[in-house]
């Protein structure tokens, strides 16, 4: 695993000791110290920006304004000696085991479609963070609620709308730094 991964699964599991759930989406810089140490900077957005939002397209307008000459807001205490290194998008949802069911359960699952998989006897809390880096890499770690450990990826196994919305920001931030 890559030191991203690593600090990635690392902060799931501070989370999960914690009992830390019902958390809002948040963005943060990646950022790296001059010894090399990985640390998370959460930008201060209003947490109703993504109340009742699609991540997706929230992260695109967060690209587009960036492009348009505003920057991402820099949290007052960020640590002038560390450089930005990537972005973190963390989110929390629901997953649906498909494993196992019959067909009148496949079929029902229309219903449940409509936002209310959190009461589906199959359905499980997820907790993700999705992050980019500055040279190209993708990583990402999700955590279940009630399990312990996090599960990792990397590279092409990173994929969908969260990871191309940061690589959008990242590369938003990139053009109007030259």
């Amino acid at each position: 695993m890559s030191d991203v991964t690593d600090t990635l699964a690392a902060l799931l599991a501070v989370d999960a000791a914690f009992d830390l759930w019902d958390m809002p989406q948040s963005l943060a810089l990646l950022t790296r110290s001059p010894s090399g140490e990985l640390g998370t900077l959460t930008v201060p957005f209003p947490p109703d920006l993504w109340a009742g939002q699609d991540t997706a397209l929230v992260l695109d307008v967060i690209a587009a304004a960036v492009v348009q000459g505003s920057p991402l807001p820099i949290p007052d205490d960020a640590p002038e000696d560390h450089t930005v290194d990537g972005l973190v998008l963390y989110t929390e949802g629901w997953q649906l085991s498909l494993a196992g069911l019959t067909s009148d359960e496949l079929d029902s699952l229309d219903e449940w479609a409509a936002g209310r998989f959190p009461d589906h006897p199959r359905a499980k809390e997820v907790k993700t963070f999705t992050a980019v880096d500055i040279r190209g890499g993708r990583h990402a770690a999700t955590l279940t609620r009630g399990h312990g450990t996090a599960t990792t990826f990397e590279g092409v196994d990173v994929t969908g709308k969260a990871a191309d919305g940061l690589t959008a920001i990242l590369a938003a931030v990139a053009i109007t730094a030259n």
